[in-house]
Parts: C-alpha cells; structure tokens; sequence
C-alpha cells in the first residue's frame, strides 16, 4: 500500500499558494511547528508529510484569515494524500453497493461542515493506525473511539 504520492504534491503546491496568497512565509509555519523550515519545503515538494496534529495546527492558524473555502480544499488533499487509497477502495462492502467507499468520502466532502470534516478526517487516521480492512471492523473501531 502506498501514500498518494500525486495528492502529496498537490497539497504542497495548494500549501504554498496559501502561504503566498496570504503573505505567510515558511519560516513562521515552521516556527508555529516547531520544524525546521527544510522540512516545510520537503512537505511543498511533496517529499514529506505533515501529522494530522501539525495539519490542526496550520488550519487553527489559517482560520483566521484564510477563505473558508481554501481551508477546506487544503483539507482534503490532506486526507486524500495521506490515507492509504488502495485500502480504502478494497474494504468489504454491502454485495448491493455498487460505490467504493473513496468515492463516498471524496465526493461528499465538500457538502460536509467542518466537524463531519475533521471526524472524518480521524475515522481516517484511525482506518490507517489500526490496519482496519474491513467494514465491520472499521465500525467497531469508529464506535469505540467515539
């Protein structure tokens, strides 16, 4: 199973179109982290990856002033280039669906408000962390973490 290597890029470059759209330099997102700004141009290259706890931090400080609609887009790259795809598109479903499940959760991401986001961006997490690869084991998982 690999990371999204093409979503990795794409959140680098929307990343860096926000620093620059909202006059943000890389030093002050590394310093907000805690990194080195070498590290925060290996995540615009693509090369690395934030943690979902340093991508909080980033969406905390960009709420403020960042378009609603620029933080949700950066959002979801997030999620897109850091869940494992392959497994999500293989998890045991309902013989009558006819829907993967990445499809279910990419394309109704942007009808969901920014807490449906964020649970769905830890149902996410916790899919990944736990190795989860079926549905009833990733409801279990979801129900008892809630």
């Amino acid at each position: 199973m690999a990371i999204n290597k093409t979503k990795r890029v794409e959140f680098g470059k929307m990343l860096k179109l926000l620093l620059t759209k909202y006059s943000i330099k890389q030093k002050k997102l590394a310093d907000l982290l805690s990194r080195a700004p070498q590290y925060i141009s290996a995540v615009i290259a693509g090369h690395r990856s934030f943690t979902g706890e340093q991508c909080n931090i980033i969406n905390n400080y960009l709420s403020s002033m960042a378009d609603p609609a620029d933080l949700k887009k950066l959002t979801k790259l997030y999620i897109e280039s850091n869940v494992y795809l392959d497994k999500l598109e293989n998890i045991v479903m309902h013989e009558n669906s006819l829907s993967p499940v990445k499809r279910l959760i990419f394309d109704e991401f942007d009808h969901l408000n920014e807490n449906q986001q964020l649970m769905l961006f830890k149902i996410t997490q916790l899919i990944n962390h736990q190795n989860l690869n079926k549905l009833d084991d990733i409801v279990k998982a979801i129900t008892s973490n809630i």
